[in-house]
């Protein structure tokens, strides 16, 4: 969460949220799992502007990368591929990402 101008701002569900009600005993008082209920019910979402939707899809499209060659390494373990072709996977994967992030940035 992050405050600026007395508004208190949130990710839920890959939608900024914005909300300046808190609880008069304040942030303090409550668990992290009643605040972000108590802003998600009192917050309405806010329009991005389009860099930040740029750098969110970004982020989301190396994440995907990421859990793809984590997947691989768990197979690799398993034993599920040869080495030789398992190698020649997580390079074309690294070269398609830094591909798409080049195009991008």
């Amino acid at each position: 969460m992050i405050e600026h101008d007395g508004l208190r701002f949130f990710v839920v569900a890959g939608e900024v949220h914005a909300t300046s009600h808190m609880p008069a005993c304040g942030v303090s008082c409550l668990s992290e799992n009643v605040i972000n209920t108590l802003c998600t019910s009192l917050a309405k979402p806010i329009p991005l502007p389009a860099k930040l939707r740029l750098y969110l899809a970004l982020y989301n499209l190396n994440r995907g990368f990421e859990a793809t060659l984590l997947s691989l390494e768990r197979l690799e373990h398993l034993g599920m591929f040869r080495l030789e072709n398992l190698n020649a996977f997580k390079v074309t994967l690294e070269h398609t990402r830094a591909e798409a992030n080049e195009e991008l940035a």
